[in-house]
C-alpha cells in the first residue's frame, strides 16, 4: 500500500465510524436514553452521519483515483479519448484516431 491508499483507508474508516456512532446515539436517544431527543440533537445526529458519509465518499475516491481517471479519460491533466486512448488536442470535438466524437 502507498501513502495515498493508507490515507484513503483512513478516510474511509474515520468516516464509518463516525457514521456508526451517529446511528448508534440516535438509536439510544429514541430509546428512551439519558438525552433528550429534540431538534438540536436531531440534527447534530444527522450532521454527524452526512459528515461521516462524505468522508467515506472521499476516502472510496482517493483510493481510486486512478480507475476513476481512466474510465473518465483522464490522465495526468491531460485529455485521452475514452474509446481507443489516443491523445486527444485541447479543444478537440473529436478523437483524430478513431473519429468518436468527445464531450
Amino acid at each position: 500500500m502507498n501513502k495515498r491508499q493508507i490515507g484513503a483507508s483512513i478516510t474511509i474508516f474515520g468516516g464509518t465510524v463516525l457514521a456508526g456512532l451517529s446511528l448508534f446515539v440516535r438509536d439510544d436517544l429514541s430509546d428512551g436514553g439519558r438525552l433528550i431527543l429534540n431538534d438540536r440533537t436531531e440534527f447534530l445526529t444527522i450532521l454527524t452521519m452526512a459528515i461521516g458519509v462524505f468522508l467515506i465518499i472521499l476516502g472510496f475516491i482517493e483510493c481510486y483515483r486512478k480507475e476513476l481517471h481512466d474510465l473518465l479519460g483522464v490522465r495526468e491533466g491531460r485529455r485521452y479519448c475514452p474509446g481507443c486512448g489516443h491523445r486527444i488536442n485541447a479543444g478537440g470535438q473529436y478523437c483524430e484516431s478513431c473519429g468518436r466524437r468527445l464531450e
